[in-house]
């Protein structure tokens, strides 16, 4: 008798943006057996997660951006185990390490690190990313899960080249970076969000709105576990 099957399907765009270029989209689809899958879940804890949150904290991410921002990060620090390890970079026209590569234990303390992030400056993504990707070589351990998450409203000031160079160091050190924009799309570059996907071998999204910055962080975590 077959096997039912269970079927996962995740989409890097959500919603998939209407463009008059072509752009990149990916979707992960996840195929296993029913009973199996339910039965791997309940034998197994999952390998450690290393995640590195490399995120905007310029000038126009004030509002609401920020705001959902920070609850997004706070719910990504309340899912992780204790066995895991996050780290914070912020960047603007500098680079803000908020947090450096911790293990998950006294979660008020990580949570008042990020009630602690405001916004300021312009924006050089590479910065924050060079902190990023060094974090997470340090938070690395023999069967962990690592990820780099870049969130960014806006277009960086002329180190694209630079962060392309990144990306492909973080693939060739088997760390994928997810590329988030959020806002409209026009104020970001997918072309260069999709560059440090493919490079790295992560993937890259769009958010439309504030209120979704929480559940693309949800759709990264699950990708991890």
């Amino acid at each position: 008798m077959p096997q039912k099957l269970s079927l996962t399907s995740t989409w890097n765009y959500d919603p998939l943006p209407a463009l008059q270029e072509q752009s990149l989209a990916y979707l992960v689809v996840d195929i296993s057996e029913a009973a199996q899958a339910e039965a791997d879940a309940a034998a197994s804890p999952g390998a450690a997660l290393n995640l590195s949150l490399v995120l905007d904290a310029s000038g126009s991410m004030a509002g609401a951006k920020i705001r959902n921002l920070k609850e997004a990060v706070g719910w990504v620090v309340d899912q992780l185990s204790e066995g895991d390890t996050v780290a914070v970079t912020l960047f603007s026209d500098e680079v803000r390490p908020l947090l450096p590569s911790t293990p998950v234990g006294d979660r008020k303390a990580l949570h008042e690190k990020i009630e602690a992030i405001r916004e300021s400056g312009g924006t050089a993504m590479s910065k924050g990313l060079l902190v990023g990707l060094d974090e997470a070589m340090k938070g690395r351990k023999a069967g962990s899960v690592s990820r780099i998450v870049v969130l960014t409203d806006g277009q960086t000031w002329g180190d694209a080249d630079r962060c392309r160079e990144l990306a492909a160091q973080a693939g060739e050190a088997g760390i994928p970076i997810t590329a988030l924009g959020v806002g409209a799309d026009e104020d970001w570059s997918i072309e260069l969000l999709d560059a440090l996907a493919s490079e790295s071998g992560g993937d890259s999204g769009y958010i439309a709105r504030p209120e979704e910055i929480a559940d693309a962080f949800k759709s990264t975590l699950r990708l991890m576990q």
